[in-house]
């Protein structure tokens, strides 16, 4: 499944890539709870991790995963020279995530409020 999962995204194991995982949704909600309302990272905030491991290791695919879907056309336009790939397209389940963020993803699959088959 994992290899399969790849493949749709134009993207092997065997020619490596970057993978990064920008927080925005629920996880976002409780961090500000826990340190005295400071912010999830940014994809800007990222940046610099990206382009290190890209120069460092020749690896030009990026892997995004995250639950804003703005994400990753910002890393699209922030990293020219690399090919920014990301699960994209389920507008519906982006509009369940966004109206209840303030809610643990565990608790809205337990919950019913997103359905674990569109994840």
């Amino acid at each position: 499944a994992a290899d399969a999962a790849l493949a749709r995204l134009g993207l092997s194991e065997s020619a490596g890539y970057i993978g990064v995982h920008v927080r925005r949704g629920d996880s976002c909600v409780k961090w500000r709870q826990l340190f005295n309302g400071s912010d999830c990272l940014s994809i800007e905030e990222h940046l610099p991790a990206i382009q290190l491991m890209s120069d460092r290791y020749g690896v030009r695919d990026v892997f995004v995963a995250t639950d804003d879907p703005a994400v990753p056309q910002q890393a699209r336009e922030r990293l020219p020279g690399l090919r920014v790939v990301a699960v994209e397209g389920n507008e519906a389940l982006w509009a369940a995530m966004e109206a209840s963020k303030d809610v643990w993803t565990e608790d809205r699959l337990r919950t019913r409020r997103i359905p674990a088959a569109d994840l």
